[in-house]
């Protein structure tokens, strides 16, 4: 299968917190997983349908910055095939997000590939 992705993912694990803004307003916590420049992967607890639009607050520990995103979920599927429903994977395209606060969370991701890269040596 050939490689469809437009620019590298960053591993990373970023704490976030999501609501969809409706009246039936699904909110919860979920982890960050991977990072790019147009967008990124999470973790959550329950499912999270495709085309659901999301506010999302993400939170940079080390500076303890909060950036603040839009995002549409472009795919959604039990983690690594799990069946039992318990956690969930999600691709989120960024939508809308200040380009200042995009610069601090491709930052805070290429930091962290360097650690881990470095940890490796």
């Amino acid at each position: 299968m050939a490689e469809r992705r437009k620019f590298m993912r960053f591993n990373t694990d970023l704490p976030i917190e999501y609501n969809t803004g409706d009246k039936k307003s699904a909110k919860g916590v979920c982890r960050g997983t991977n990072v790019s420049r147009e967008g990124l992967m999470i973790r959550a607890g329950r499912a999270i349908k495709k085309g659901v639009e999301l506010n999302l607050r993400m939170i940079i520990s080390e500076s303890k910055s909060v950036i603040m995103a839009q995002g549409t979920v472009v795919w959604s599927a039990a983690a690594n095939g799990m069946k039992d429903k318990k956690d969930y994977e999600a691709g989120v395209k960024l939508t809308k997000i200040d380009s200042f606060d995009r610069a601090c969370l491709l930052e805070y991701a290429y930091d962290n590939w360097l650690d881990e890269v470095s940890k490796k040596k």
